[in-house]
């Protein structure tokens, strides 16, 4: 099971696409997977992250910026060994 964590504030642009980007390549991919949104801004602050939205795969941080690509997140799952 591959565990997401999305902090991300609700009304960031790219809230819902990075939700979306994730849920497609981990479906493409027939993983078991939970994505968690964290958008509570003390839970945001309380990790002290300045970046959003900041992405962690597996209690491992991932990205700190907008992913723009599909492509782009595949490489970082498959460098990270979670996908083929």
């Amino acid at each position: 099971m591959i565990n997401i964590k999305i902090y991300c504030n609700k009304k960031h642009a790219a809230y819902e696409q990075i939700y979306s980007l994730i849920y497609e390549v981990l479906s493409e991919d027939n993983r078991c997977f939970e994505i968690q949104r964290i958008s509570e801004p003390k839970a945001i602050r309380m990790k002290n992250i300045v970046c959003e939205p900041h992405i962690v795969f597996n209690n491992q941080v991932v990205y700190a910026k907008n992913i723009s690509a599909k492509a782009e997140l595949k490489s970082i799952l498959q460098q990270l060994k979670l996908i083929k």
